[in-house]
């Protein structure tokens, strides 16, 4: 079999970029968009093993196990491992794990702290470089347009999936790093916000309006994007470049 060549900086951008052609919608002028897999170091299918109720190994995270948004690790069960496979497996704070079939394609959990588990067979892990938040990229996520795009790719087949491949190659609109963290921010406290008025006055369109918010998030239009800020193009080089070394 033949060596596969080396890509160029410059093949690597062009293959991350999305055309303009074919780019969904307008972002402000130092945004991009790009494909998913420029941002991960690393999309991974999951462990195959059965589950364990008894604690004889690590938490064996599944699909079910992901319920609105939120995981309960108290009831997810375990499962044996070796140790090779468990330093092959095991989950770290700020991955992503994106289930890849069934209903629930395309719903996605992000860990939020440090835990000792391996993820399973029908998950996808993201790991993300430096250069994407991912809060960020996991808000987008929850995004409509996300969702549009997961429901094109697993249109049309027998067994409703999304392999790794399919994932990578999603687009999502990308800001320079300090507009995604103000992103970030104004997500959070935004929803913070609407979860109490929820409490307060059982609002029936709470859901809405996070889509709303959503929305306008990955278009830009939150009011805290920065025009002078160093074009987003630039960090998407820096992320490339790093490949490159790394290859």
């Amino acid at each position: 079999m033949a060596k596969k060549e080396k890509l160029s900086l410059e093949e690597l951008l062009e293959q991350a970029l999305v055309k303009d052609e074919d780019k969904p919608y307008a972002v402000p002028s130092n945004w991009v968009w790009s494909r998913l897999s420029v941002c991960c170091n690393k999309l991974q299918y999951g462990y195959t093993m059965s589950s364990n109720s008894e604690e004889v190994g690590p938490h064996f995270l599944r699909i079910t196990d992901i319920q609105d948004n939120l995981v309960n690790w108290n009831e997810v069960p375990y499962c044996e491992i070796s140790k090779e496979d468990y330093i092959k497996y095991r989950l770290f704070k700020n991955d992503i794990v994106v289930a890849r079939t069934g209903a629930t394609t395309g719903k996605s959990f992000l860990i939020n702290e440090e835990t000792d588990a391996v993820f399973a067979s029908y998950l996808i892990r993201l790991s993300l470089e430096k250069g994407v938040l991912p809060k960020y990229l996991w808000f987008f996520m929850n995004s409509e347009y996300y969702w549009f795009q997961i429901m094109i790719e697993k249109t049309g087949t027998a067994q409703p999936g999304v392999n790794a491949s399919k994932l990578g190659l999603l687009f999502f609109p990308l800001p320079p790093l300090p507009e995604q963290q103000r992103i970030v921010d104004l997500i959070d406290s935004l929803f913070v916000k609407l979860d109490r008025a929820k409490e307060l006055v059982q609002m029936d369109n709470i859901d809405n309006m996070k889509k709303s918010i959503l929305a306008r998030a990955f278009r830009g239009e939150l009011g805290t994007n920065n025009p002078n800020e160093e074009s987003a193009l630039d960090l998407l080089k820096e992320v490339l470049r790093e490949r490159v070394k790394v290859n």
